[in-house]
């Protein structure tokens, strides 16, 4: 009898042991909004002023290539891409009367979710 009571009490230790802890594994879950891999900001090297227009930047990951755009109501501004894009990207800002920039490359990484934005502030020579 001893050994059935004890049985009893020991079943439901054993079988919480055996059973996997899913709490463990949950995560946030993923939003809705888009990321941006790049996100660039230029500025004058030597006044740190930051440039709103009349440059361009670009990026390009192998044969791919794009023209970056300054996002929407952003101060400083921020110049955008690599929408949920993983890659490894090379970027070039020409400016009249400022030296030609050209990156190391940039790797954008992701997570279950979205693309990891890489924040990059670039400054700018004057010629």
């Amino acid at each position: 009898m001893k050994k059935l009571i004890l049985l009893l009490f020991c079943t439901p230790l054993l079988l919480a042991s055996m059973c996997e802890d899913d709490d463990d594994n949950l995560s946030e879950p993923c939003s809705q909004v888009a990321a941006y891999g790049l996100n660039i900001q230029v500025q004058d090297a030597e006044t740190g002023v930051y440039f709103y227009s009349q440059m361009n930047v670009s990026v390009q990951d192998g044969t791919y290539s794009d023209l970056l755009g300054v996002a929407p109501q952003s101060d400083p501004p921020t110049y955008i891409g690599a929408l949920e894009r993983t890659g490894t990207y090379v970027i070039t800002v020409t400016k009249s009367g400022y030296e030609t920039y050209v990156s190391d490359p940039v790797v954008v990484t992701a997570n279950s979710c979205h693309v990891i934005p890489q924040f990059i502030n670039i400054q700018l020579q004057p010629q």
